[in-house]
């Protein structure tokens, strides 16, 4: 995360274990510190413009367009505070495997 704001910085997952969960267990990790340790009220991350798989990860558990863009990258966004809890819980939840 990033001083005096919430961001995420980065999200790599190496190639044979993309498809089992793994990002997105780390994402609601992410999702779950910036609300419960941080008390963060959202999380902000950048997207290369034209990565439509890694936009698509972020959507998901709600993360959100906000039409501001820094170089080639766009900005998402997902809402973390106590009020978004209920709606991003069922989302962001690890699933259990075994």
């Amino acid at each position: 995360m990033l001083h005096g704001g919430e961001g995420l910085v980065g999200v790599y997952v190496s190639p044979p274990y993309r498809g089992s969960g793994t990002a997105d267990d780390l994402l609601a990790v992410v999702i779950r510190w910036a609300r419960e340790e941080a008390r963060a009220g959202r999380v902000r991350l950048f997207v290369r413009r034209g990565n439509r798989r890694a936009a698509g990860f972020y959507r998901r558990p709600g993360f959100e367009a906000t039409g501001i863009a820094a170089g080639d990258e766009d900005e998402m966004v997902i809402g973390v505070s106590a009020a978004h809890e209920d709606e991003t819980a069922t989302e962001t939840t690890p699933s259990d495997r075994n």
